[in-house]
């Protein structure tokens, strides 16, 4: 009975590549991350933005 074991594919033929320079897989990481940290922060600021304004006054509803 022979098994044969799909779990290391790090020396398969079919197994990907990176493709393109070191330095353009390096900027867009660099840039996915800062563009998370900008996401994140415009959130914080809308989201502290509106809770500053003031709700509705019920009493005079």
């Amino acid at each position: 009975m022979t098994q044969t074991s799909t779990t290391n594919q790090t020396n398969s033929p079919n197994s990907p590549n990176p493709k393109g320079p070191w330095i353009h897989r390096f900027s867009i990481n660099l840039f996915t991350i800062i563009f998370a940290i900008l996401v994140f922060w415009t959130l914080g600021f809308f989201v502290e933005d509106i809770e500053s304004i003031e709700g509705p006054d019920y009493a005079t509803i």
